[in-house]
């Protein structure tokens, strides 16, 4: 993609770039719009993204609508019918959306699914395979599972 028309931008001292129908590797801005558009990496103090797709967007402020995100590293991150691999932010709002995995101080959810969400304050309806609860009952669970398969491991290697 390095022939892209929104190759340019990625200079650090741009303080805004819209991406319209196109691709680029990295971007960096005080701003970036996305409409239509694939980057690989987005480094912004605000980034908005509709009907786009991001690897990596580490910002203040995310807001994604009917667009894929891979992992957002942000302050606030609000998605509407988006898809995210992973999200770390202190402010969360999701709204039709799905995340893997979503650490946050506060969650603001509707009709939102997610693998694992780690969050000290859950508002609205959301649909976890794994909360902050069942993640360290999982973990209390995998620590006695593999502390007995190596006990049992050491005394069966002790009768030969």
């Amino acid at each position: 993609m390095p022939n892209s028309p929104a190759a340019a931008h990625h200079s650090p001292d741009e303080h805004a770039a819209q991406l319209a129908q196109t691709g680029t590797e990295v971007v960096h801005a005080e701003t970036v719009q996305m409409a239509q558009s694939l980057a690989s990496a987005v480094h912004a103090e605000t980034v908005e993204a509709s009907i786009s797709a991001v690897m990596l967007a580490e910002t203040n402020s995310l807001e994604a609508s009917d667009s894929m995100v891979g992992m957002a590293r942000a302050q606030t991150i609000t998605a509407r019918n988006t898809l995210m691999g992973a999200g770390v932010a202190e402010t969360a709002s999701l709204t039709d959306s799905a995340v893997g995995m979503l650490v946050t101080s506060q969650a603001d959810l509707h009709n939102a699914r997610t693998v694992v969400l780690l969050a000290r304050e859950v508002n609205g309806n959301v649909e976890t395979v794994l909360d902050t609860r069942g993640a360290a009952v999982a973990g209390i669970l995998a620590g006695v599972g593999i502390g007995l398969m190596l006990i049992v491991g050491s005394l069966l290697g002790r009768r030969k």
